[in-house]
């Protein structure tokens, strides 16, 4: 949690860096739509349960991180931070046309 005082020792540096960063975050808007998931945890019936939860506890989140979380990297001290926001979930990363498109594009740079 970008409060917590864990993250905060983390990312309190102020040294510059030049390495370029690059995250991919889910706003996990899949849920509205027509996903399969069976696999994590819908045969209990508590998947739509599960994400109105986290959407609660952490805003826009991708079933695991937050999207505020992952935009502030060093609290947002970080000159080359690259986010992209996805429609999906943290389990459908490099799996989605869109994601591969994304990691196209900045191995393009």
């Amino acid at each position: 949690m970008p409060g917590s005082a864990l993250y905060q020792k983390l990312n309190s540096g102020t040294a510059p860096l030049g390495v370029k960063y690059f995250v991919q975050i889910g706003t996990n808007k899949a849920l509205d739509g027509g996903v399969d998931w069976n696999t994590l945890f819908t045969k209990v019936g508590l998947a739509k349960a599960f994400d109105k939860g986290l959407d609660a506890l952490l805003g826009p989140n991708d079933l695991l991180v937050g999207v505020a979380s992952a935009k502030a990297v060093r609290n947002g001290h970080w000159p080359n931070l690259q986010v992209a926001e996805l429609d999906g979930h943290h389990f459908q990363y490099f799996w989605t046309d869109e994601s591969v498109a994304q990691v196209k594009a900045w191995m393009a740079q």
